[in-house]
């Protein structure tokens, strides 16, 4: 890890020259992951350049910032962070301490987070960082990005609030879209338990895979197995770098559809049609 700082500190050293023009221009921000550059788009238009952390196909779990990253980080004036994911919460000290001209800014902050112990799903302290993926909880994320960005730039605090007002009624209506067309009591398989807040906020059932964070073993795929055919479940999801050999063995003994997704697809408007279409069914 030493390696690391010692690079940090060049990329600090070397990206210092002429930074306050840059920035002062540009508003450069940095983001953790891809739905929140999807809504700091969504409300500050072309106002701001926005650097995403965890590139497309990357894990949250395991990602490790490159060197251009970390250099356009220290090039920003925010930082946006959930606070919740294993990558955001491996790299914040760091951050803090050797970044400390970037504003840290958590997004989560009066988020409803579910604490399960029962999750075991690999993420720290069992906290599901799946925030995003909860209509609840994304408005909340729409209101702290639009409160960051007035204070970027006061001058457009009209705009964007009344494009962040937009937003949440935007997602109001989805919600009572999916409310509509899913029906209470349903249940669903799924690899990794990633739609716990939208399950819970639907009154469905989640049904996961995966066993502590490991893929199962033979005992539990038989218990899933049972439960999902009491539950007649006829849908899986899963993300294309978890499992799929296992997805495959278990969609073909239930005879059901199994369906990609992934929970950190930029358009999230679309990716959270597309899964309730998909629930619908």
């Amino acid at each position: 890890m030493c390696w690391k700082f010692l690079i940090w500190g060049l990329i600090l050293t070397l990206s210092g020259c002429g930074k306050s023009s840059q920035v002062a221009e540009t508003k450069s921000i940095t983001v953790s992951i891809l739905p929140i550059k999807y809504f700091v788009d969504q409300i500050g238009g072309n106002d701001f350049e926005v650097n995403v952390m965890v590139p497309p196909g990357a894990s949250p779990e395991t990602y490790e910032p490159t060197t251009l990253q970390m250099k356009k980080l220290a090039n920003s004036k925010t930082y946006l962070s959930l606070d919740l994911m294993d990558f955001e919460l491996a790299n914040k000290k760091m951050i803090e301490e050797n970044f400390k001209d970037v504003d840290y800014i958590n997004l989560a902050d009066s988020m409803a987070i579910t604490h399960n112990e029962e999750c075991n799903c690999g993420h720290h302290h069992a906290v599901d960082p799946h925030v995003w993926l909860s209509f609840e909880n994304t408005k909340v994320m729409v209101k702290n990005i639009c409160k960051r960005l007035v204070e970027l730039k006061p001058q457009n605090k009209y705009l964007y609030t009344q494009r962040a007002d937009s937003l949440i009624n935007e997602i109001s209506q989805l919600k009572y879209f999916a409310d509509s067309k899913i029906r209470k009591g349903s249940a669903f398989l799924i690899y990794h338990p990633s739609l716990s807040y939208f399950a819970e906020e639907l009154g469905i059932k989640q049904i996961a895979i995966e066993n502590e964070g490991k893929e199962p073993t033979i005992s539990n795929i038989k218990t899933l197995i049972d439960n999902s055919l009491q539950d007649s479940i006829t849908i899986l999801l899963y993300q294309k770098q978890f499992g799929q050999h296992v997805v495959e063995a278990i969609r073909e003994e239930l005879h059901i559809t199994s369906e990609v997704f992934d929970p950190l697809e930029y358009e999230w408007f679309v990716n959270m049609r597309r899964i309730i279409n998909l629930l619908s069914k």
